[in-house]
């Protein structure tokens, strides 16, 4: 469960608390690649990790004409409402001002940031700023400065530039696996030292093939040398009498190796769920 704290007390925290026992707040990158560029989220933020302090927050968000970077900053809006135009100025270390028009967000809101958005192209040089040169400070009119440390940043706010600008191309991340079928896939990597076990009770079984892909069902004997018994579509089982202890082996269509199964007592259904697997180029 993630702390939450409200605005005010994460603009309280630096002076009301001593040294030692201030939140440590980092700079974090976070990518989750999807199939949907909309459901796509590259997020680029400053703050306590686990929590909702956060001072900056900065996300890739399609625009009509091409990807751009949302950029919101925690500053105590005023007496100005939701959505009121107001004018940021962000200072480097070395004094140079850039000077942007934005909007009031986040006004009343118990959790999240209550400051400014600015929508800003990929190629914005405010956005070359953020690197480990030196802190930011922005400021709008009759609040008093707010400085954003970048000690940490590293590379991280030019990943997400590049990857913003690159959305569209980029590589959707893998489905996630249950642990048990994570276990079998992993196995694949051994498959060629596995042997069915001899000795073992009978065991009927149904392998189903949950998977959105053609897999193969090849049975692995005392020798593993490998027998192909079923080829399924997506949605088809197969019956056979096996044995506890016997080694199957699931391959995709072009044959490479996504499950491995060794029967179990009790073992009268398995499902074929591993995806495809993905390899990186050489």
């Amino acid at each position: 469960m993630h702390a939450r704290l409200s605005l005010p007390v994460l603009l309280a925290l630096a002076g009301a608390l001593p040294a030692a026992a201030q939140p440590e707040r980092e700079w974090s990158y976070d990518r989750h690649l999807a199939q949907d560029i909309f459901e796509t989220e590259l997020v680029l933020s400053y703050g306590v990790p686990e929590t909702d302090a956060v001072q900056a927050r900065a996300t890739c968000a399609i625009g009509a004409q091409a990807p751009y970077v949302a950029l919101r900053l925690a500053i105590a809006p005023g007496p100005r409402a939701e959505g009121a135009g107001v004018q940021v100025t962000i200072r480097n270390a070395r004094g140079d001002s850039y000077l942007y028009q934005a909007g009031i967000t986040g006004v009343g809101a118990e959790v999240g940031i209550t400051g400014v958005d600015l929508p800003l192209a990929t190629d914005d040089p405010i956005l070359a700023e953020f690197t480990e040169a030196g802190p930011l400070s922005y400021a709008i009119p009759g609040a008093a400065p707010v400085t954003l440390p970048l000690a940490g940043i590293g590379d991280k706010a030019a990943r997400l530039v590049e990857d913003c600008r690159d959305i569209a191309t980029l590589t959707p991340d893998p489905p996630a696996l249950d642990p048990a079928t994570a276990a079998s896939a992993a196995l694949c990597d051994v498959v060629q030292s596995l042997r069915s076990g001899t000795g073992g009770a009978p065991q009927p079984v149904r392998f189903t093939n949950v998977s959105d892909g053609y897999r193969v069902l090849l049975w692995v004997d005392f020798e593993g040398n490998l027998t192909e018994y079923a080829a399924l579509q997506a949605g088809l089982s197969y019956d056979v009498n096996s044995f506890v202890d016997h080694v199957w082996q699931v391959t995709d269509g072009p044959g490479n190796c996504v499950q491995v199964v060794t029967l179990q007592p009790g073992d009268s259904a398995v499902s074929l769920s591993a995806p495809q697997r993905v390899f990186e180029p050489e």
